[in-house]
Protein backbone atom coordinates (compact mmCIF):
# COMPACT_ATOMS: atom_id res chain seq x y z
CA UNK A 1 0.00 0.00 0.00
CA UNK A 2 2.80 2.44 1.01
CA UNK A 3 4.26 2.11 -2.49
CA UNK A 4 1.21 2.18 -4.36
CA UNK A 5 0.85 6.07 -4.01
CA UNK A 6 4.40 6.68 -5.36
CA UNK A 7 5.56 7.40 -8.79
CA UNK A 8 6.73 4.67 -11.04
CA UNK A 9 10.09 3.11 -10.14
CA UNK A 10 13.09 3.16 -12.53
CA UNK A 11 13.12 0.57 -14.20
CA UNK A 12 16.41 -1.39 -15.76
CA UNK A 13 18.51 1.07 -18.55
CA UNK A 14 20.44 -2.25 -19.21
CA UNK A 15 20.07 -5.97 -18.14
CA UNK A 16 23.28 -8.06 -18.46
CA UNK A 17 23.71 -11.88 -19.56
CA UNK A 18 24.55 -12.52 -16.28
CA UNK A 19 20.88 -11.09 -14.94
CA UNK A 20 22.37 -7.90 -13.48
CA UNK A 21 20.23 -4.97 -13.70
CA UNK A 22 21.65 -1.44 -14.52
CA UNK A 23 19.97 1.44 -13.52
CA UNK A 24 21.71 4.54 -14.61
CA UNK A 25 20.69 7.40 -11.96
CA UNK A 26 21.19 11.44 -11.55
CA UNK A 27 19.79 11.36 -7.91
CA UNK A 28 19.28 14.73 -5.76
CA UNK A 29 20.96 14.89 -2.06
CA UNK A 30 18.58 13.02 0.72
CA UNK A 31 15.80 12.13 -1.88
CA UNK A 32 14.63 8.42 -2.54
CA UNK A 33 14.76 7.23 -6.24
CA UNK A 34 12.51 4.07 -6.45
CA UNK A 35 14.72 1.33 -8.11
CA UNK A 36 12.74 -2.25 -9.43
CA UNK A 37 14.13 -5.22 -11.23
CA UNK A 38 12.60 -9.10 -11.82
CA UNK A 39 11.71 -10.74 -8.22
CA UNK A 40 14.66 -12.78 -6.17
CA UNK A 41 15.32 -13.85 -3.17
CA UNK A 42 17.88 -11.37 -2.53
CA UNK A 43 19.96 -8.56 -4.29
CA UNK A 44 22.82 -7.52 -4.32
CA UNK A 45 23.48 -3.62 -5.06
CA UNK A 46 26.77 -1.48 -6.31
CA UNK A 47 27.40 1.76 -7.37
CA UNK A 48 29.04 0.58 -10.92
CA UNK A 49 29.96 4.31 -11.94
CA UNK A 50 30.04 7.96 -10.73
CA UNK A 51 31.23 9.17 -6.94
CA UNK A 52 28.43 8.71 -4.53
CA UNK A 53 27.49 6.79 -1.89
CA UNK A 54 23.96 5.11 -0.67
CA UNK A 55 23.05 6.92 2.53
CA UNK A 56 19.70 4.45 3.07
CA UNK A 57 17.56 2.04 1.66
CA UNK A 58 13.81 1.86 1.78
CA UNK A 59 12.44 -1.85 0.74
CA UNK A 60 8.61 -3.04 0.36
CA UNK A 61 6.26 -4.08 2.59
CA UNK A 62 5.28 -7.83 0.60
CA UNK A 63 2.14 -9.93 2.09
CA UNK A 64 3.58 -13.52 2.95
CA UNK A 65 6.90 -11.57 3.81
CA UNK A 66 7.12 -10.22 7.53
CA UNK A 67 10.06 -11.38 8.72
CA UNK A 68 11.88 -8.57 6.83
CA UNK A 69 15.46 -8.53 5.19
CA UNK A 70 19.12 -8.89 6.01
CA UNK A 71 21.42 -6.04 4.80
CA UNK A 72 24.95 -7.59 4.54
CA UNK A 73 28.47 -5.45 3.36
CA UNK A 74 28.65 -6.20 -0.13
CA UNK A 75 29.75 -9.58 -1.43
CA UNK A 76 30.01 -10.58 2.59
CA UNK A 77 26.78 -12.68 3.74
CA UNK A 78 28.55 -14.02 6.61
CA UNK A 79 27.70 -13.37 9.77
CA UNK A 80 30.26 -10.77 10.11
CA UNK A 81 29.19 -8.86 7.34
CA UNK A 82 25.25 -8.23 8.47
CA UNK A 83 24.70 -4.91 8.80
CA UNK A 84 21.59 -5.09 10.45
CA UNK A 85 18.06 -5.92 9.76
CA UNK A 86 15.00 -4.59 8.68
CA UNK A 87 11.10 -4.74 8.03
CA UNK A 88 9.86 -3.73 4.84
CA UNK A 89 8.25 -0.51 5.07
CA UNK A 90 11.24 1.10 7.58
CA UNK A 91 14.45 2.80 6.25
CA UNK A 92 17.76 1.10 6.57
CA UNK A 93 20.52 3.65 6.99
CA UNK A 94 23.99 3.15 6.42
CA UNK A 95 26.76 4.21 8.80
CA UNK A 96 28.99 6.43 8.45
CA UNK A 97 29.12 8.57 4.81
CA UNK A 98 27.04 5.93 3.31
CA UNK A 99 28.32 2.27 1.03
CA UNK A 100 28.63 2.05 -2.64
CA UNK A 101 27.38 -1.25 -2.40
CA UNK A 102 25.23 -3.53 0.04
CA UNK A 103 23.97 -7.17 -0.32
CA UNK A 104 20.14 -7.87 0.62
CA UNK A 105 19.04 -10.96 1.84
CA UNK A 106 15.90 -12.76 3.16
CA UNK A 107 12.88 -12.34 0.14
CA UNK A 108 10.63 -14.92 0.73
CA UNK A 109 9.77 -17.00 -2.00
CA UNK A 110 6.03 -17.41 -0.46
CA UNK A 111 5.82 -13.67 -1.45
CA UNK A 112 5.18 -14.41 -4.80
CA UNK A 113 6.40 -11.39 -6.51
CA UNK A 114 5.11 -11.00 -10.02
CA UNK A 115 8.10 -10.20 -12.20
CA UNK A 116 5.92 -8.11 -14.44
CA UNK A 117 4.74 -6.45 -11.84
CA UNK A 118 5.85 -2.42 -12.22
CA UNK A 119 5.80 -2.14 -8.04
CA UNK A 120 6.88 -6.00 -7.29
CA UNK A 121 9.54 -4.77 -5.77
CA UNK A 122 10.16 -1.51 -5.21
CA UNK A 123 13.57 -0.19 -3.57
CA UNK A 124 14.11 3.42 -2.16
CA UNK A 125 17.49 4.90 -2.23
CA UNK A 126 18.69 8.08 -0.23
CA UNK A 127 22.41 8.81 -2.29
CA UNK A 128 25.13 11.90 -0.08
CA UNK A 129 24.92 14.18 -3.07
CA UNK A 130 23.76 14.83 -6.44
CA UNK A 131 26.69 13.08 -8.68
CA UNK A 132 25.35 10.64 -11.43
CA UNK A 133 25.17 6.95 -10.86
CA UNK A 134 25.02 3.48 -12.67
CA UNK A 135 23.74 0.89 -9.79
CA UNK A 136 23.97 -2.57 -10.57
CA UNK A 137 21.06 -4.36 -9.11
CA UNK A 138 21.51 -8.11 -9.28
CA UNK A 139 19.19 -10.34 -8.43
CA UNK A 140 20.34 -13.81 -6.26
CA UNK A 141 18.80 -17.54 -5.94
CA UNK A 142 16.25 -16.50 -8.53
CA UNK A 143 13.64 -19.26 -8.45
CA UNK A 144 13.80 -22.01 -10.13
CA UNK A 145 11.02 -22.20 -13.19
CA UNK A 146 9.69 -25.23 -11.73
CA UNK A 147 8.83 -22.78 -9.05
CA UNK A 148 7.46 -19.98 -10.74
CA UNK A 149 5.22 -22.88 -12.25
CA UNK A 150 4.03 -23.94 -9.34
CA UNK A 151 3.19 -20.29 -7.98
CA UNK A 152 1.36 -19.79 -11.25
CA UNK A 153 -0.81 -23.11 -10.99
CA UNK A 154 -1.28 -21.74 -7.26
CA UNK A 155 -2.86 -17.96 -8.43
CA UNK A 156 -4.85 -19.86 -11.22
CA UNK A 157 -6.30 -22.45 -8.66
CA UNK A 158 -7.01 -19.17 -6.49
CA UNK A 159 -8.21 -17.04 -8.81
CA UNK A 160 -10.87 -20.26 -10.21
CA UNK A 161 -12.25 -20.69 -6.66
CA UNK A 162 -13.11 -17.17 -6.49
CA UNK A 163 -14.43 -16.85 -9.62
CA UNK A 164 -16.68 -20.25 -8.45
CA UNK A 165 -17.56 -18.80 -5.34
CA UNK A 166 -19.46 -15.62 -6.69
Amino acid sequence: VLFRSLRKPLLPTDIRDNGTFIFDIKPQPAVRVFIDPAYATGYDYAITNGNNAITSALFPVLAGDSDGYQVYALGDTTAGGLLGTVLGGEVFTFAGQGVTGFSLRGIDAAAAVDPANPTGFVTGLTFANGNAVSIAQSPVAVPEPGVWLMMALGGALLAKRRRQQH
